[in-house]
């Protein structure tokens, strides 16, 4: 049901109520249309046949099959088909839940066209796995072939991909302090264990993790299809891989793995609590705001607001979004897993936790200083959806449909990449519970691929006289566009983002500004009395019923 026929907040001019009548309200509605049968909550397991045929299909060997492998088609189609299907009827009046069940249908998608339809992983994709060297002899005394000697025919590396390898070498004069540390280990671990390249593994048991990895690992670190935006394999891997070493990403884009897990431990508890006391300082912050509650709203401002030009009120709202709302969150979330792989630690899980398979998220501002709109988004911003985004150009490269380096390619790879963005973000639109516009969406980030197409064809044209202006000046006006063109098309992204209610989304338990009484009526220290709850749901079939959130 749209939120403005539940409250008046287009046309009421007098205060607003406050965000726990709103959720309140939310919940009582949302079970009355699940009641109708309008709606389906998020069910588990049900909501995850798609991720689970997916998973079955990549862990079924069909590299000698054409039959198997030609499956692969309908079995896309039916993963794709479904989740468009539980992403329309699937919501909930817990706006992170919903957030949760539209985010999951657009990666679940994404992973199924990467992996099914633009790759060949069982033919193509492999990681570097260790084992204990003492375990290079089988039990018996048998010699196992040394897989480093292995030459790999089925791997077959792209020109693109070459450049952008050769691209990663780079004096050691030109490298950043912390690159010259990554991959340092102690010496007693780097006797203990063996890293070799692991393809496509015969065992079942052995093909589980692999494919766990390949689909939980979207930015390919310690794979053969590694985004070119994270740092190489540490020297002491490459070298047991018999490759060469010293080929780093440049100082440019300062992502960066720590030296050991007892240095990534240290690096990211004191993020951990900061992005924590932020994420707690914001919400307490927004939800005095009504336009954090409802979006963009009649409703009269907060105290804080009143005395403001309408320009500073849209900046300061716009300015948390991005910030606090958007990459803060973010980076809670990154820092959490990375934890959570290296308190476990490698003696448990494996080469997946150790510290070089956890490289830094963000790139460095002078990206945007030193490449405008297309720095922020190629190496600024997180890269954790990048592999969905460049693969279908490649795969449409492969196929000829479209040639390396012509500028065709070049703008289709601009348009997919950015049309596949808006699409995951418009299905966390779709999902939520309020009234929302998912196509705005999709607009938004349409409009910042025309917005790097226009910034580089104008910089290509004009160059000869842009090589003239002082670097300096150069900087300031990359960054004067890029935030220009936020600032036109921001409204599209952040309106709909409030107007779904995803900031009355609760990220902390505790809050220490709320518990201090800094927050609204009916706020404490406690946070999730009753934010998530689970019930059974009975569906019209027996496959249809789950915990339902």
């Amino acid at each position: 049901m749209p939120s403005e026929l539940v409250f008046p907040h287009l046309t009421d001019y007098g205060p607003a109520p406050n965000h726990h009548e709103v959720e309140a309200k939310y919940e009582e509605v949302f079970a009355l249309r699940v009641e109708e049968g309008v709606v389906r909550p998020f069910v588990f397991p049900y909501f995850f046949y798609g991720l689970g045929l997916l998973f079955v299909y990549l862990c079924i060997p069909h590299t000698h099959s054409p039959v198997l492998y030609a499956a692969r088609w309908p079995v896309a189609t039916t993963i794709i088909m479904f989740q468009l299907k539980v992403l329309l009827e699937t919501s909930s009046g817990n706006v992170g839940v919903a957030a949760l069940a539209g985010g999951a249908s657009g990666l679940i998608i994404a992973l199924t066209s990467t992996w099914l339809v633009c790759c060949k992983p069982q033919f193509e994709a492999k990681r570097v796995q260790r084992r204990k060297k003492e375990n290079i002899c089988g039990k018996r005394g048998k010699k196992i072939e040394n897989p480093l000697s292995e030459k790999d025919d089925n791997i077959q590396i792209s020109d693109q991909s070459q450049k952008e390898i050769t691209a990663r070498t780079i004096p050691l004069s030109e490298m950043c302090p912390s690159e010259l540390e990554y991959g340092c280990v102690s010496s007693g671990e780097q006797d203990e264990f063996e890293y070799y390249w692991e393809k496509y593994p015969d065992s079942l048991l052995e093909r589980i993790p692999w494919v766990i990895d390949l689909l939980s690992n979207t930015r390919g670190a310690g794979w053969n299809w590694a985004i070119p935006t994270i740092p190489d394999l540490p020297d002491f891997v490459k070298h047991q891989l018999g490759e060469p070493g010293k080929q780093c990403l440049s100082k440019r884009t300062c992502n960066r793995i720590l030296p050991s897990t007892r240095a990534l431990i240290r690096y990211r508890l004191p993020q951990l609590a900061i992005c924590y006391l932020l994420l707690d300082a914001n919400k307490t912050l927004q939800m005095k705001d009504p336009y954090f509650v409802f979006g963009p709203c009649t409703y009269e401002l907060p105290s804080h607001l009143k005395n403001l030009s309408p320009y500073l009120v849209w900046s300061y709202r716009y300015i948390f979004s991005c910030t606090f709302g958007f990459a803060v969150p973010l980076q809670f979330a990154f820092v959490l897993q990375d934890l959570a792989l290296s308190l476990i630690g490698p003696r448990l899980l494996g080469v997946v936790a150790e510290p070089w398979r956890l490289p830094t998220t963000w790139g460095s501002p002078m990206a945007v200083l030193n490449s405008g709109l297309g720095g922020f988004w190629g190496n600024l911003w997180h890269q954790r959806l990048r592999i969905f985004f460049s693969t279908p150009v490649d795969y449409l490269i492969e196929r000829r449909y479209l040639t390396e380096g012509s500028i065709t390619a070049k703008l289709a790879g601009r348009f997919i990449a950015f049309a596949i963005s808006g699409f995951i973000h418009a299905c966390i639109s779709i999902a939520q519970f309020q009234h929302t516009n998912p196509w705005w969406m999709f607009i938004f980030f349409l409009l910042h691929a025309l917005g790097i197409i226009f910034q580089t064809s104008f910089c290509v044209v004009f160059r000869p006289w842009l090589v003239k202006i002082p670097k300096s000046i150069r900087q300031i006006g990359n960054f004067v566009f890029t935030f220009t063109w936020f600032r036109v098309t921001g409204p599209l992204f952040a309106d709909d983002v409030a107007r779904g209610g995803s900031w009355l989304n609760e990220a902390v338990p505790v809050s220490l500004f709320r518990g201090l009484g800094l927050g609204v009526g009916g706020d404490g220290w406690w946070c999730w009395s009753g934010y998530i709850r689970g019930s059974w749901y009975r569906g019209k079939h027996w496959w249809e019923s789950g915990l339902a959130l």
